[in-house]
């Protein structure tokens, strides 16, 4: 703690020790038979320079830069007091254009994150093209279930195709019954996407058959707000839709299916009996393409096999074509360049604003003495061969600071500038 007390606390302390140390010295000198005054000589001669070794032993017992930074705050409140038109036209400006790119850029950010997935590079949507090249070219995310089993035959092309879906306007819970949004996903979907749950565990394989899917997965944002993140959630009975299901697990926060859209739970997807009929889509799609094969080649790849698919899964009236697509964020492509045009332009915003604070600085400087606040801020010239107080160290930077003290606002008090002296130790 002792490094966090200012010098006036330490100084007296250090003084205290030091003239212990001489009189010490000095006693002992005069048992040997020396003089007083010679007795003192010869400790002070001995110890050396005082003030240096004060000095020394204040920067060994304290973080130097915590009472420069403090000097730096008092500076800068002092300056902002002084002259508050400039200081309110300065910060305002700032603000503007750092409060601009602060909000693009978490735009930005969350845009082009990368998904939390293992080599999300790899995920792709399946999308069906239907009169590819015409003015009423259709695309269409979802397929039948004899259509998603055509697909996870292609192993050429895909290292797994699981599938989901969702609902809303399920009632959760016995006592304590609202409304929440429930997902569907195949039990294979954790480990195509190559994540697992922060709690209990995934579906299992034979959950994804009608009578053994009565389990239920929670999202960890509803697993904090509905149960207090008690962790033993875990094995209860939970009512959705009028049927009871059990918790299985907690998916952490990151994980969302369908892709940036937070549900608040999910239930198994089941293999049920074809009763669409074929060419019915009901249920979309997430694929992984197979190790060390780049989009591209997949696409061309996949446009081979969709013949294959089409003949195999749909009524011979339709023939669609098929487009593998990235799975990255909910905007397209246009959206993300205007995005990143956007940033550029709040950018210049910034750069223009830190040119208006520099010129409002210049201006200032320039400015004839006798104005408003100005008989404080320009002073006469120091006399020559005065000394100064203070340390060089912190006097030259202070003709810097002055322009810093624009971007930074804060509550602070101002204590007196200067402290009491020292008590002096005679040491001729």
């Amino acid at each position: 703690m002792e490094a966090l007390l200012p010098a006036t606390l330490l100084g007296p302390r250090t003084i205290s020790g030091i003239k212990a140390h001489l009189d010490l010295e000095t006693d002992e000198n005069i048992a040997r038979g020396m003089p007083p005054e010679e007795a003192r000589h010869a400790a002070c001669r001995k110890f050396g320079n005082v003030t240096l070794i004060r000095e020394e032993i204040y920067r060994m017992n304290t973080i130097g830069f915590i009472e420069t930074l403090w000097q730096d705050l008092r500076h800068a409140l002092r300056s902002l007091r002084r002259t508050p038109g400039f200081s309110a036209a300065a910060i305002v400006t700032l603000a503007l254009g750092i409060g601009a790119n602060t909000i693009i850029f978490g735009v930005v950010d969350a845009v082009f994150r990368p998904l939390p997935y293992r080599n999300p590079d790899q995920l792709v949507d399946i999308a069906n093209v239907a009169r590819r090249g015409t003015s009423l070219e259709t695309r269409y995310f979802g397929m039948s279930r004899d259509t998603l089993a055509a697909w996870r035959a292609q192993k050429h092309i895909f290292a797994g195709i699981e599938a989901y879906g969702r609902q809303e306007g399920v009632v959760f819970g016995p006592e304590r019954a609202s409304t929440i949004w429930v997902g569907r996903m195949s039990p294979g979907m954790a480990d195509l996407l190559g994540i697992g749950p922060k709690l209990g565990r995934f579906f299992r394989p034979e959950e994804g058959r009608s009578g053994n899917d009565l389990v239920v997965i929670l999202s960890e944002p509803f697993w904090v707000r509905a149960f207090g993140a008690d962790e033993a959630v875990l094995g209860k009975p939970a009512i959705l839709d009028g049927r009871v299901y059990t918790i299985i697990g907690v998916m952490p926060r990151e994980f969302k299916v369908p892709v940036a859209m937070a549900l608040d739970a999910w239930v198994p997807l089941t293999e049920r009996p074809h009763r669409e009929g074929p060419g019915s889509s009901f249920v979309v799609v997430i694929a992984r393409l197979r190790p060390g094969l780049a989009l591209e080649q997949a696409n061309r790849e996949a446009s081979l096999a969709a013949e294959w698919v089409s003949r195999h899964s749909l009524p011979a009236d339709q023939k669609w074509d098929v487009e593998l697509q990235p799975i990255r964020s909910p905007v397209g492509d246009d959206t993300r360049t205007t995005l990143l045009v956007f940033w550029g332009a709040v950018g210049c915003v910034l750069l223009i604003a830190c040119a208006n604070t520099a010129n409002l600085l210049l201006s200032r400087r320039d400015a004839p003495a006798g104005g408003s606040g100005s008989n404080r801020s320009r002073r006469e010239p120091w006399p020559a061969g005065a000394p100064i107080p203070g340390r060089e160290s912190y006097l030259i930077p202070c003709r810097h600071r002055d322009s810093d003290s624009s971007g930074v606002v804060g509550n602070a008090t101002d204590p007196p500038h200067s402290a009491a002296p020292a008590p002096f130790i005679r040491c001729p």
